[in-house]
């Protein structure tokens, strides 16, 4: 192909997952013209180190740049965009491993789409947090041109020309690495961008395997989720009633989440069980949002910085 493309990796102190990652990047399919990987790299353990080393003959140039503790996800990806010169450029989390073929579907994807989101797959042991993302992958990847087709986004893709349109600056939220991808997800849907979500183009990231890791991580999403829409008094009482309604009187969620289950295409068993994880995790949910709205209130914290995140389980 003549084009080119740039995939950029943030990683903050994840010395443990780049052997990983890398392994799985080596592996891609790259039907391009030039290919460059770039690792934003940085913490208190090794992470800089390795990634300095680790070297990739499918790829035609290798960069790694030093992320600062003040750069945050956000600054990490603006960085490694300033530096990439792929007509193309990715966007994939440190703790994502990637199919083979990924850049072959993304290609072949952004003769449509000006931007891709991949199907990803929860590197976690099937059962109740498991069936929880496949349902929300079912509904989300149903209306992918709508806000949610960044939904767990661990792996998006975007020409050139979106960024250079919109400003690189203009498409990250300001120092937290809660709720980067959501608002990447506000910016394109504000400047009308075809956003393409690609079924058949998988990657596999770690998502929360038990309630405790659940409530930490959605919790501090849903701080980050607040503080994005700081000013938008709308969207926050619409969540706050929404939430209040959902834990008062559940037979409202019960309807809600009957009619999404009702959509997907399943067997009458399955669609019990998926209709008991999403009204028990949406329940769940509406308490995490309510919470979250409080900690807003009381002013803190002011912003969200690093985050360990979720580890292979």
């Amino acid at each position: 192909m003549k084009t080119s493309i740039s995939i950029i990796i943030p990683a903050w102190n994840e010395e443990k997952l780049i052997p990983k990652i890398s392994n799985s990047l080596r592996k891609l399919i790259l039907p391009f013209k030039l290919s460059e990987i770039i690792f934003v790299a940085g913490g208190e353990d090794k992470t800089f180190k390795l990634c300095k080393i680790q070297k990739f003959p499918n790829f035609s140039n290798i960069i790694v740049l030093k992320q600062n503790k003040s750069d945050f996800k956000s600054g990490a990806l603006i960085k490694g965009i300033n530096a990439s010169k792929g007509e193309y450029i990715t966007l994939i989390d440190a703790d994502t491993l990637v199919s083979s073929n990924l850049m072959i579907k993304i290609a072949k994807s952004l003769k449509k789409f000006d931007v891709v989101n991949c199907n990803y797959f929860p590197l976690i042991n099937k059962g109740f947090w498991y069936d929880y993302y496949i349902i929300n992958k079912l509904i989300w990847s149903k209306n992918p041109a709508n806000l949610p087709s960044l939904f767990g986004a661990s792996t998006i893709t975007l020409k050139r020309r979106v960024l250079e349109n919109i400003g690189i600056d203009n498409l990250f939220t300001n120092k937290s690495t809660a709720g980067v991808d959501y608002y990447m997800g506000m910016v394109l849907k504000k400047n009308q961008i075809n956003i393409g979500f690609i079924k058949d183009a998988r990657v596999f990231t770690p998502r929360p395997a038990c309630l405790i890791d659940f409530i930490r991580d959605y919790s501090r999403w849903f701080t980050a989720f607040f503080q994005i829409h700081q000013n938008g008094r709308k969207i926050i009482f619409l969540t706050i009633i929404s939430s209040i309604l959902s834990i008062t009187f559940p037979f409202i969620l019960f309807l809600i989440n009957f009619n999404k289950i009702n959509k997907i295409k399943t067997g009458i068993k399955k669609k019990i069980r998926f209709f008991f994880i999403l009204f028990v995790s949406e329940y769940i949910l509406s308490i995490l949002r309510i919470n979250a709205i409080i900690r807003k209130f009381r002013r803190e914290p002011k912003f969200l910085g690093h985050f360990k995140g979720i580890r292979y389980h």
